[in-house]
């Protein structure tokens, strides 16, 4: 199994086709540009990460123990 569920013989066949339709210049030009917009993306995500573990550390979520209410679980009493 390869990228996304396709092997390596449909991938390699994608390729070609992309070679085919625009060229190999285009197919650079994308795969730069794709390369890119991933690697921001990943930045992006890794900074979004950063900040919220500063804030919990910060600010650790308090524990609040829920006390039981005697009045809801008792029985009838006649």
């Amino acid at each position: 199994m390869g990228f996304l569920d396709i092997g390596w013989p449909e991938l390699l066949l994608i390729i070609v086709i992309a070679l085919i339709v625009f060229g190999p210049g285009k197919v650079v030009e994308f795969s730069k540009g794709f390369g890119k917009a991933i690697r921001s993306f990943k930045n992006a995500t890794s900074n979004i990460t950063q900040q919220v573990t500063r804030e919990i550390e910060a600010n650790p979520p308090s524990v609040q123990t829920k006390k039981k209410d005697d009045t809801t679980n008792t029985p009838a009493q006649s």
